[in-house]
């Protein structure tokens, strides 16, 4: 086990295994009742550190924070080493992209006295099932791996070096969430390996089907016709980005990336995000376009945030919580598609913002040069987007 910050459950953890054995290892500056301890040279990534987990059977893989989707090197650390994790953190999401089988989810009993029984009770031949058994799940969520790298691999001291990269991208201090239906797998497929190419953590929304909730938000008069007819798709769009919304209150999230699964990137989009949240950083933002149609767009000048328009269409957009909870507000009974209603409340300066100055995002319809033109840098190739 490394060393610990602050109390939290992993201290509560460590605390518990005096309730069990003394054949404790601390690695790092943490120290607790005369167990072994040793200061190992090196970053998180050292071979020092591979060299020093290989010698025990376990190794507490514990996160900083549990948070939803947030998983560090920790884990990896861990299985790279050949030793078998026991982990504190998100599980869930863990176990979508690791197998359940190869390690020890802390999260999975009752009690950490119940977790610390199980594991100093295991026989040698339960423990060489762990070691043994597969790494990655075959959920979609490990294709970040095991595509992106080919890792069709066993136990690997090899993974450390090769998803070293793609583990920091769960740091960054900005979110994003994918729209995406299930039946749209390859879609998420193909977003996630752009997404990890511009390293911008992510998660995935269940996008909901319009056609399932159509009846009964009907009944319940959440939606009017009211001289315009909304389709089934259109109501399940306003209800997925409607219960993103919603979930960044709950979670008090300040700001997040939200984009439908179907998005294509001008090759610069992570230097140009990076400027768009340098220049709204202490303005009074609820929204700002990266990709959107029916507003005239600037290809002369360089790259800016402008204001103004009316933009439609909500595949690429960055969303403050103060314009979460306005949108919320507004749109909790709709009578009109949701982009054109969010366009107007831009248009009208009620939801503050503003928009790229040239589309950073395009759908696939707008691959069209005479009225999406992409700025002369790009020589115009559509074929080059990301």
């Amino acid at each position: 086990m490394s060393a610990s910050r602050r109390e939290c459950e992993r201290n509560t953890f460590i605390a518990t295994i005096n309730n069990h054995t003394q054949n404790v290892y601390a690695i790092g500056g943490y120290k607790f009742n005369g167990h072994k301890q040793e200061k190992i040279a090196g970053k998180w990534n050292s071979e020092e550190l591979q060299k020093k987990y290989s010698e025990f059977k376990f190794v507490l893989a514990a996160e900083n924070k549990i948070r939803e989707g947030y998983i560090t090197e920790k884990i990896i650390n861990v299985f790279s080493s050949g030793a078998i994790p026991i982990y504190i953190g998100d599980s869930v999401y863990a176990k979508k992209i690791f197998n359940k089988s190869s390690f020890i989810c802390v999260s999975d009993f009752k009690a950490m006295d119940d977790c610390l029984r199980y594991i100093v009770n295991l026989t040698e031949q339960e423990l060489v099932r762990y070691q043994e058994a597969e790494i990655f799940s075959n959920q979609p969520e490990s294709e970040l791996f095991t595509q992106l790298y080919n890792k069709d691999l066993h136990i690997n001291k090899s993974i450390i070096s090769a998803i070293t990269d793609v583990v920091k991208i769960r740091n960054d201090e900005l979110d994003s969430m994918v729209i995406n239906l299930e039946k749209e797998h390859e879609k998420m497929i193909i977003m996630k390996n752009k997404l990890t190419h511009f390293q911008i953590p992510y998660s995935r929304f269940s996008a909901i089907y319009g056609h399932e909730v159509y009846d009964n938000l009907k009944n319940k008069k959440q939606f009017l016709n009211n001289g315009y007819n909304l389709r089934p798709h259109q109501i399940g769009c306003w209800q997925s980005h409607l219960q993103i919304w919603k979930k960044m209150i709950r979670e008090n999230k300040p700001q997040l990336l939200i984009f439908e699964d179907d998005c294509s990137f001008v090759v610069d989009f992570k230097e140009k995000l990076h400027e768009s949240l340098e220049f709204i950083k202490n303005k009074n933002v609820d929204i700002c376009f990266l990709g959107y149609s029916g507003a005239n767009i600037n290809i002369q000048d360089n790259f800016s945030l402008i204001q103004g328009g009316c933009p439609r269409c909500l595949h690429a957009y960055l969303l403050t919580l103060k314009g979460a909870k306005k949108l919320v507000k507004k749109m909790e009974i709709i009578d009109f598609p949701i982009d054109e209603i969010i366009g107007t409340m831009f248009y009208k300066n009620e939801l503050v913002g503003y928009r790229s100055s040239y589309l950073l995002v395009y759908q696939p319809w707008q691959k069209n040069k005479e009225k999406y033109p992409l700025p002369g840098k790009y020589k115009e190739n559509y074929e080059d987007l990301i």
